[in-house]
């Protein structure tokens, strides 16, 4: 005849209301922070790629945040558009400046 052993289950104790964990629920998100830049990544990624040249920024609450400031040519531009600024600083080629030796030998010769 088989001998059959019954192994002892532990009890998990019940847990009060306050001390399990809440389900997050969308409603009770906190409220987007203003200042945080959207698209953050792309915007820091544009920022590398033109930052030879431009110096971007991010003003909150203007009509156009985004905005690139040339470093050798006072040219500013803004736009509402991250994709818009990141193609015009592509595009975009400062016009030629002379250089101070270049127009002494002009007027020297």
């Amino acid at each position: 005849m088989a001998t059959t052993y019954t192994w002892p289950v532990p009890r998990i104790p019940e847990q009060s209301a306050a001390s399990r964990h809440r389900r997050f629920l969308p409603d009770q998100r906190p409220a987007a922070d203003p200042s945080r830049i959207p698209d953050y990544a792309e915007f820091a990624s544009m920022a590398l790629r033109h930052g030879a040249r431009w110096e971007i920024t991010y003003r909150t609450g203007d009509a156009a945040p985004y905005r690139a400031r040339h470093r050798a040519v006072e040219i500013s531009l803004a736009s509402d558009d991250l994709h818009a600024l990141d193609c015009a600083l592509a595009a975009f080629e400062p016009p030629p400046s002379a250089r101070p030796y270049v127009l002494c030998r002009q007027a020297a010769a």
